[in-house]
């Protein structure tokens, strides 16, 4: 019965509507500070350094010498792949580990061997890089305009027929 006087009467509802805090004046109150993210993404895409991980496998059985022997040349081969994408070693390598090792290929637990991963900072050198585009590519003036088909020509694709939008290629 009480749920029936409420209902009727609306004195009672803009009672309990004004117990209600009030919305915050401005959107910004609710948002997220993307500027300070994007400051620091920003921060993070100009740094050099950056975290490199890597990982190998060892047998279960393995002594400690053993282990150490191949944890050495796994850390030597990740490196000089390192090296090959540009990347130069900035701090020590950690080893961590065991874990269960797991087969990339199929995706299942290889039981004898055990895994270990490799991790270190290291840092990009940046090589210059150049790209060449066509002449007829790109705007060389403001008044510079070039149709699809000269386009098509100075990309090397051969097409029969642009019409209305839609590019026909040879059969």
């Amino acid at each position: 019965m009480a749920s029936q006087k409420t209902s009727s009467n609306p004195t009672s509802l803009r009672s309990l509507w004004a117990s209600h805090k009030e919305l915050p004046k401005r959107v910004l109150d609710q948002l997220l500070d993307t500027t300070a993210i994007n400051k620091r993404l920003a921060d993070h895409a100009t740094s050099p350094y950056r975290w490199r991980t890597g990982s190998f496998m060892a047998p279960i059985e393995a002594s400690q010498p053993q282990l150490e022997r191949i944890s050495y040349e796994a850390c030597k081969k990740f490196v000089a792949m390192m090296e090959k994408q540009d990347f130069t070693l900035a701090s020590k390598l950690q080893v961590y580990g065991p874990f269960r090792a797991i087969d990339l290929l199929y995706q299942v637990p290889v039981l004898d061997k055990q895994e270990f991963r490799v991790r270190g900072i290291f840092k990009v050198i940046p090589k210059p890089l150049r790209i060449e585009l066509p002449r007829g590519t790109f705007r060389e003036a403001p008044d510079h305009t070039a149709s699809p088909t000269e386009i098509m020509k100075a990309t090397g694709l051969t097409v029969d027929k642009w019409d209305k939008g839609v590019l026909r290629r040879r059969k």
